[in-house]
């Protein structure tokens, strides 16, 4: 199914892509490590480019479930993470692929 074609969110910036639970390998990744959470603002923003979200899902992943430090230890390690991308960048890739 042609991304087009998933649903869109309501963000007037970003509508982020929420493909049926069995279309898209990425987004059943993310809804199986988020649990009953399932696919935040966030993940869907990051689903216009599939192996980004992937690569984001598995890192964020790994470091959250599958280390052997503290979670306070591990939270601030992906706090770090994420306040050291410049969000003017994440948005024009966004633009970038939607264009």
């Amino acid at each position: 199914m042609p991304s087009s074609e998933y649903p869109l969110g309501s963000s007037r910036v970003v509508a982020g892509r929420y493909p049926p639970q069995g279309t898209d390998i990425y987004a059943d990744a993310i809804r199986e490590r988020r649990g009953a959470r399932g696919i935040t603002p966030l993940d869907a923003n990051l689903l216009h480019v599939p192996p980004v979200a992937g690569g984001f899902n598995t890192l964020l992943g790994a470091i959250r479930t599958k280390g052997k430090l503290p979670g306070d230890i591990r939270e601030a390690m992906v706090s770090n993470l994420l306040s050291s991308l410049p969000s003017t960048s994440i948005v024009q890739l966004f633009y970038t692929v939607r264009s």
